[in-house]
């Protein structure tokens, strides 16, 4: 699952993901891993990217900015990512250096 956010004026960026993972899926990051950064030029936005693990993935409860999810096996998900994405960069780079 992929879960986008901003980071809140005095937050670190460990904070803001665990927050925002939490915000918009109910479930409790229990370690964030930095993966790296990619600048987003449509938005003008640097983008990190981090792997968050959760504790309990049946705390699942979307909140109205998920608009869908699946849970994907590695393998899977380098078939079903959107081609050309920032996502399946950041995907790939993880899966590749794991």
């Amino acid at each position: 699952m992929l879960v986008a956010g901003y980071v809140n004026r005095g937050e670190q960026l460990e904070q803001a993901a665990v927050r925002e993972i939490k915000e918009e899926t109910g479930m409790t990051a229990s370690e964030i891993r930095f993966n790296r950064t990619e600048f987003f030029e449509r938005s003008n936005t640097l983008m990190c990217n981090f792997t968050a693990f959760v504790e309990d993935d049946s705390e699942l409860c979307t909140n109205e900015e998920i608009d869908s999810f699946a849970w994907f096996s590695p393998e899977e998900a380098r078939v079903n990512i959107r081609p050309e994405s920032l996502a399946k960069k950041f995907l790939e780079a993880y899966l590749d250096e794991a």
